[in-house]
């Protein structure tokens, strides 16, 4: 799903995802048009739960999980 897409859900709002991130609605919508800045990947990610990856493909590898240590 993408985040244009994760806005278009019943109960979602622009401007609740800009409250518990801290920024403006309209930032949120912009986001939702064009592409999340890098900077934001992971907040946007955790609020929404959509995978960083999803949000930002282009960016897919420096998002990539963490092997677990031996």
């Amino acid at each position: 799903m993408s985040f244009s897409e994760h806005l278009r859900r019943p109960g979602v709002t622009a401007v609740s995802i800009a409250r518990q991130m801290g920024v403006s609605h309209t930032s949120v919508l912009r986001w939702a048009s064009r592409r999340v800045p890098a900077a934001r990947v992971q907040d946007l990610a955790r609020v929404t739960g959509i995978p960083a990856r999803k949000l930002r493909p282009d960016l897919a590898a420096a998002f990539k999980p963490k092997a677990p240590r031996k």
